[in-house]
């Protein structure tokens, strides 16, 4: 069973409610949200580890004293034996999923005017025909629903270096059940994708294990809410 939950950064903090919630928090994650310089990324990373406790207490994990990172920096929990969670944040937005069934994989983005040509180096052919296909106004949203995609694939597997972003590529003509393509390689693991529009602005998508069930998406308006 895979669960995803959406909250939005909110307004900023007032300093006691801020250290409230921190307070809450181990010493190392303290130290860590307290080392950003702006309240937007200090607020970002305190609604995330509120975020993964909330997401990972339905699986009956209740402290967070065993996280743990892979070489690639990615976070797991050692506590429950195959249960996976992933998290991201961009704009006004940060996203957590978790499964009990493999590996998960989250991205969102921001939509925001970008230089098209990028997507030449960096995606499938198959990808940047459609991308042109497209008309001109609607490529940043193209652009970012792949790039999101991409991402979520990648971290779902775990490994960055081992996955070049031009030998897979996603058909998203039906935007949210996109269809995955593999080239020239195979993958000993079955995906499904999902993708939504959190907003005007925000796009997100997830990676997960094929044919796991997905629990109804849980979307709070600010950090208060997550109690």
């Amino acid at each position: 069973m895979t669960s995803l939950l959406f909250c939005s950064l909110g307004d900023k903090l007032s300093d006691s409610s801020f250290n409230e919630y921190l307070s809450e928090l181990s010493p190392r994650e303290r130290e860590h949200i307290q080392k950003f310089r702006h309240w937007q990324d200090r607020q970002r990373s305190l609604l995330g580890k509120r975020m993964i406790r909330r997401v990972l207490n339905s699986y009956g994990i209740t402290h967070l004293d065993f996280l743990c990172y892979d070489q690639y920096g990615r976070p797991f929990q050692s506590q429950k034996r195959g249960v996976d969670f992933n998290i991201a944040h961009s704009g006004n937005w940060v996203v957590c999923g978790a499964t009990d069934g493999g590996r998960i994989g989250v991205d969102v983005e921001v939509i925001k005017p970008i230089e098209l040509d990028i997507a030449k180096y960096y995606f499938a052919a198959e990808e940047v025909r459609y991308l042109y296909q497209q008309e001109e106004h609607v490529r940043p949203e193209i652009f970012y629903h792949l790039w999101t995609l991409k991402e979520a694939y990648i971290k779902a597997k775990g490994n960055t270096f081992h996955n070049p972003l031009d030998q897979f590529w996603f058909d998203i003509t039906e935007a949210k059940t996109p269809r995955f393509h593999l080239k020239n390689q195979t993958d000993p693991h079955s995906w499904s994708f999902r993708s939504l529009f959190l907003d005007d602005h925000h796009i997100f998508s997830v990676c997960l294990p094929g044919h796991d069930p997905v629990n109804e998406p849980e979307i709070i308006r600010d950090i208060t809410a997550l109690n």
